[in-house]
C-alpha cells in the first residue's frame, strides 16, 4: 500500500502543479484507497477536506463527477470506521451531484462511472459494511446497470 500512496501523491503533486482540482481529487481519492483499514476513519476526515478544497471548481462537471467519487469513498471509509452519520452526509453529498449530473456519457470522466446508478451501488455496499442486510436487499430492488451509450467517437 505505500508504493499505492507514493504513486496517488506523485499524482497529486502533478495535478496540483498543473492546477486541474478534478486530478487532485481522482488522486486522494486513490491516496485514501491505499490507506490501511484501521486509518479509515481520518481517510474519511481527509476526504471532506479535499472535498471543500475543490468546492470552488465544482462548475466544471468533471470536478463534480471525482467529487462525488470522492464522497462516495468517504461514506465507505466513515462506514468501516463505524461513524454512520459521517457516512450518511457523504452518501448524501454525493446523491446530490450525482442527482444534477444523471448517469454518466459511456463510463464517465476518469471511467468513474459516476452518477445516480452508481451511488445506489455504494449505498447497497455501505448498507451491507454497517450490517444492514435489509436495507442493502431493499436498495437492490429492481436496480439494474444503466445501459450507457459509448461516448461521441473522438472523445475516448
Amino acid at each position: 500500500t505505500s508504493l499505492a500512496r507514493d504513486a496517488a501523491e506523485l499524482m497529486l503533486d502533478r495535478a496540483r502543479d498543473r492546477e486541474q482540482p478534478a486530478w487532485v481529487a481522482y488522486a486522494r481519492h486513490q491516496w485514501i484507497r491505499a490507506m490501511p483499514l484501521e486509518t479509515y476513519g481520518l481517510a474519511a476526515r481527509h476526504a471532506g477536506r479535499i472535498a471543500a478544497e475543490i468546492q470552488p471548481h465544482l462548475a466544471d462537471p468533471t470536478v463534480r463527477q471525482a467529487a462525488g467519487q470522492l464522497h462516495l469513498q468517504a461514506a465507505l471509509c466513515s462506514a468501516v470506521a463505524v461513524r454512520v452519520a459521517d457516512a450518511d452526509a457523504h452518501l448524501a453529498e454525493a446523491g446530490a451531484e450525482a442527482a444534477t449530473l444523471g448517469e454518466p456519457v459511456g463510463t464517465g470522466w476518469n471511467n468513474q462511472w459516476f452518477g445516480p446508478h452508481n451511488v445506489t451501488l455504494w449505498r447497497m455496499v455501505i448498507a451491507n459494511e454497517l450490517g444492514e442486510s435489509e436495507r442493502a436487499l431493499s436498495l437492490a430492488e429492481g436496480w439494474a446497470p444503466p445501459e450507457n451509450e459509448p461516448p461521441p467517437a473522438g472523445d475516448i
